[in-house]
């Protein structure tokens, strides 16, 4: 709410655009956080938060989830694994044609790579994944061209 600059009324006002909407003491209930407090919203009234917030529903469920997710690192060679079997998967099941699964699987390396750098970078510094990102495409060129 702090971040959005929203109080509880002005809240509750905006749920009222999906669906059902929350009343003001739900909410005053949800944010609660003594020991005697028995608010525990169902799933839906979590949708209708997120949806006011445009987040993710699980960002509510746990607020340090981000912080969690920069704990974790990706491993370019296990994602193009997973592409990889992923691929597979949809070209068995008739999904795509040989031709678009070694398009993509052309493209794999490059994008296990493109997602570690940014999966990997400091969210607090966008700066430097795009300076490592730009640094790896032209690395990527310079080596093509030999």
């Amino acid at each position: 709410m702090r971040e959005h600059q929203l109080n509880q009324v002005e809240l509750s006002k905006r749920s009222q655009k999906y669906g059902t909407g929350i009343n003001q003491k739900t909410i005053s209930n949800y944010l609660d956080q003594s020991d005697d407090s028995v608010a525990n919203p169902c799933l839906n009234k979590i949708e209708i938060l997120a949806q006011c917030f445009k987040i993710e529903p699980s960002r509510l469920l746990s607020p340090n989830l981000e912080e969690q997710k920069t704990q974790i690192s990706v491993n370019e060679e296990l994602l193009v694994k997973s592409m990889s079997d992923a691929v597979a998967l949809l070209f068995e099941a008739g999904i795509f044609s040989a031709e678009n699964a070694q398009y993509i699987l052309g493209f794999s390396d490059d994008i296990a790579k493109a997602t570690a750098i940014i999966y990997n970078g400091k969210a607090q510094d966008p700066n430097k994944i795009v300076f490592d990102f730009m640094a790896y495409l032209n690395a990527r060129k310079a080596s093509n061209a030999l």
